[in-house]
């Protein structure tokens, strides 16, 4: 059977760790300065979803190759009582 503790051309986990960290953290920041460098001409609503549709504009102007942008909404929360229908929904920011 074979050993997986040296899977990684004999290195210790820890040192596999902290090379994984410090090259997501070199991407994160090549990411981030190709979005600055190609700004999107178009007007988003300034709100935290228009903001993140900008971003993801930038990266596509970008063409960093990225074939999936995700996008965060967070979550949803409504009320509604007995006999409730779609278009009854009540959302706490209205």
């Amino acid at each position: 059977m074979k050993n997986h503790t040296h899977d990684h051309h004999d290195e210790e986990p820890v040192e596999y760790l902290y090379k994984t960290m410090a090259q997501t953290l070199s991407s994160a920041d090549y990411i981030f300065k190709q979005s600055r460098l190609h700004p999107t001409g178009a007007t988003y609503p300034n709100t935290e979803l228009g903001n993140g549709f900008k971003t993801i504009a930038s990266l596509i102007y970008s063409e960093i190759n990225t074939k999936v942008y995700y996008l965060s909404l967070g979550s949803f929360r409504y009320a509604c009582g007995p006999g409730c229908t779609a278009n009854s929904f009540v959302y706490p920011n209205e």
